[in-house]
């Protein structure tokens, strides 16, 4: 749910991921990733330019937006050996499913973080071009834990780049446009950062096309 007015905007969010894999056939180790994050964020642009107003607006505008977000996070993030004897120790002793989890290494804590975005168009007639760059979470964000025996992890800074083409001919409405994810983590192989994608659009029909880290979607 969000709320705006004018160049504010009210976002709360909510994300939940959980990974788990198996490996070693010989011996078998579990790596379990769990985690929730709950938050809200405010943010504030403002915008120049010659453009952006009517139907077909020609012309060019630059958007520059901040966002300030307080998030919950909990989760955890660990390593089990499954013919070993530590993960049947946490169950038989522990007298209840919190503990179980808080000595799995379940941890819970808050933080702050803080968001920068860049956006700029031009547009002739029909056709717009949009270019945008994000960084996300600046300097890190980090938490203060509540709960649990192991720190809360970071959320890690990121760096967005986005570029979009458009044409709209009124009954036919075609977009092209492209991602590049986090450019600053040197960790993740470069074709799993890059998005592509694809709509075409006729009255009552819509047909999307994506690419995304290595899978495609249509």
């Amino acid at each position: 749910p969000t709320v705006k007015m004018m160049n504010f905007g009210f976002n709360f969010f909510a994300v939940s991921k959980t990974a788990m894999d198996l490996q070693n056939a010989i011996h078998p180790v579990l790596d379990v990733s769990y985690r929730l994050d709950r938050g809200f964020i405010a943010g504030y642009a403002f915008t120049t330019g010659n453009g952006g107003f009517g139907k077909n607006p020609s012309g060019h505008w630059s958007s520059v937006g901040f966002g300030l977000k307080t998030m919950n996070r909990q989760g955890l993030e660990n390593n089990f050996d499954l013919f070993g004897s530590s993960l049947l120790d946490i169950i038989q002793n522990s007298e209840s499913y919190k503990e179980i989890r808080k000595n799995l290494g379940y941890s819970k804590g808050s933080g702050f973080g803080f968001d920068l975005g860049f956006e700029h168009n031009y547009q002739t007639g029909p056709t717009r071009y949009t270019v945008g760059l994000s960084w996300l979470d600046i300097g890190d964000t980090s938490f203060s834990k509540e709960e649990g025996l192991v720190d809360v992890p970071d959320q890690e800074q990121s760096l967005n780049f986005g570029f979009s083409f458009n044409q709209d001919f009124g009954l036919i409405d075609y977009t092209l446009a492209v991602d590049y994810s986090n450019i600053i983590d040197e960790t993740t192989p470069a074709m799993s950062k890059l998005k592509l994608g694809g709509r075409f659009r006729v009255p009552f029909i819509d047909l999307y096309a994506g690419y995304n880290g290595g899978y495609g979607s249509w």
